[in-house]
């Protein structure tokens, strides 16, 4: 129930997001709503973690209900949007095309690392690195909201000319690379490793956002976003099945080595994305 919530929420979120452009540019909207949310992730894991210091588990969730009532409250002050509906087929056709299935597929690859980071980052930082969950909270937290500073240097490269296929390459290069050197015992490199991962991992919600919010027609945005996000969660269910047992069998760094691996593979597959996005923007 609470995943199926969270699902609801991100979907109606992005949808608002993507609905309520106005004259804004993409790009610079981008770096407002991602940057901060990335932002107040990161301090949300460093205060997570260190209530955990204090609280069990049952306290903790409590307080996060709390809180989660306090959001319903607040949502009701968010603007209106129109809504439309279509045929199934609309969505079809916004789909079935060459460069969309590949940004999909890249989202999908990507995404696989995720499921690493659901069932062996914190085992990982708890079991191999000997950290208490403060120090779980601080090393998590503050290396997530190193990704606001990431974003908004991301778009400013986008703003300047940058083309996006270069922010892609260098996101996938840095994601793999980073989470390879987080495997690092010393805690120091290990956390540089870790802001490098989630450097990259930024320069991919860049790519992902701008994507939808150039690729989809306003109208149908909401339906199509919620694909892209459940290409996504897709993502990290595979790897969350996969990663998961092999994680506990084999130990919590064979994941993130696997992981790394896989998230590297997409740029394979951004080659072909590229030709394909040329040639349609070519015709």
């Amino acid at each position: 129930m609470g995943s199926t919530g969270g699902h609801m929420f991100t979907v109606s979120m992005d949808s608002l997001f993507y609905k309520t452009a106005g004259k804004q540019s993409p790009i610079y909207r981008i770096k407002t709503y991602v940057g901060f949310a990335l932002l107040a992730s990161g301090l949300g894991v460093f205060f997570g973690g260190n209530i955990l210091g204090y609280l069990d588990f049952q306290k903790y969730l409590l307080v996060v209900a709390g809180l989660l009532t306090l959001l319903l409250i607040g949502s009701t002050l968010l603007p209106k949007t129109d809504t439309f509906k279509f045929d199934i087929l609309n969505y079809k056709q916004d789909i079935f095309k060459p460069h969309i299935l590949l940004f999909i597929s890249i989202i999908f690859c990507f995404a696989i690392h995720m499921g690493s980071e659901l069932t062996s980052y914190g085992p990982f930082l708890r079991e191999n690195l000997g950290l208490s969950f403060p120090q779980m909270g601080l090393y998590m937290g503050a290396a997530i909201a190193t990704m606001f500073i990431s974003i908004r240097i991301s778009a400013k490269a986008v703003e300047k000319g940058v083309k996006m296929q270069k922010i892609v390459t260098l996101g996938l290069l840095t994601s793999g690379i980073g989470y390879l050197i987080m495997l690092n015992s010393f805690i120091p490199i290990s956390f540089a490793g870790r802001v490098i991962h989630e450097a990259g991992d930024a320069m991919m919600f860049v790519f992902l956002y701008m994507g939808v919010s150039e690729f989809f027609k306003k109208e149908r945005v909401g339906g199509n976003s919620g694909l892209i996000t459940f290409t996504q969660m897709s993502g990290i269910l595979t790897g969350s099945l996969i990663f998961g047992p092999v994680g506990a069998a084999y130990g919590y760094q064979v994941p993130i080595i696997i992981s790394s691996i896989t998230t590297l593979l997409a740029l394979l597959l951004l080659k072909e994305y590229e030709k394909h996005y040329i040639n349609r923007n070519a015709r």
